[in-house]
C-alpha cells in the first residue's frame, strides 16, 4: 500500500472510531480515497490567454481565398503580435478598377485601427474614392478580429456600394499563422 493511501486509511479509521464512540452515525468531510493513485493534474489554465510583449517574431493572417484578379494580398508583422502589422492588397478587375493598398496598423496593447483606401477612375463612367476604417483586436495568440468596420464610398456611379469595399468581415476572427514569407 502506498504511503499516501496508508496515511489516508489510518486517518479515516481514527475518525471512524471517534465517530462510533461519540454516538455519531455519519462521518463527513473525509477525502474519497477509493481509486486514488497519487497527485492529480492542475485543472486551471496553464498557458497564457492573451498576447504578451515577449510574443515576438513574424506572424501573418490566414485571409482565405481571393478571385484571380487579386494579384497580391497579405496581412503580416515582422516584429511581434503587438507590433506593427502591414496590410497589402493589389487587384486589377479591369475597366479601370484597380486596387493598390499598402497600409500599416500599430497593434500595441492588442488593439489598433487600420485605415486604407484609394481612388480610381472607371473608363467612361467617372471616379470612385473609398476608405475602410477597421478597428482590430488580438484574440490571444489565435487570431485578429475586426470589432468595427466603417466603409465610406464617394461616387455617383451606380453599383459601387460599401459592401464591395469591405475587406474585413466584422466580428469574424481571422487565424494567426506563426511566421511570414514577407519578413
Amino acid at each position: 500500500m502506498r504511503p499516501a493511501r496508508a496515511f489516508a486509511f489510518l486517518g479515516s479509521a481514527i475518525v471512524l472510531m471517534a465517530a462510533c464512540t461519540s454516538g455519531q452515525t455519519e462521518v463527513q468531510g473525509l477525502p474519497d480515497v477509493t481509486g486514488a493513485t497519487g497527485p492529480t493534474e492542475a485543472t486551471g489554465p496553464t498557458t497564457a490567454t492573451g498576447p504578451t510583449a515577449s510574443t515576438g517574431g513574424a506572424f501573418s493572417l490566414d485571409l482565405g481565398e481571393y478571385p484571380a484578379a487579386v494579384s497580391e494580398v497579405a496581412f503580416f508583422t515582422c516584429d511581434g503580435l503587438e507590433g506593427t502589422w502591414r496590410y497589402i492588397f493589389t487587384a486589377d478587375f479591369g475597366g479601370g478598377v484597380v486596387f493598390d493598398v499598402d497600409s500599416e496598423v500599430d497593434m500595441a496593447g492588442g488593439e489598433g485601427t487600420l485605415v486604407f483606401g484609394g481612388e480610381f477612375t472607371v473608363l467612361d463612367a467617372g471616379s470612385v474614392s473609398w476608405t475602410d476604417t477597421v478597428d482590430l483586436q488580438l484574440i490571444g495568440t489565435r487570431g485578429i478580429r475586426a470589432t468595427n468596420v466603417v466603409v465610406e464610398v464617394d461616387t455617383n456611379i451606380p453599383g459601387f456600394t460599401e459592401d464591395i469595399f469591405e475587406n474585413f468581415p466584422k466580428n469574424r476572427t481571422l487565424a494567426i499563422i506563426e511566421g511570414s514569407d514577407r519578413c
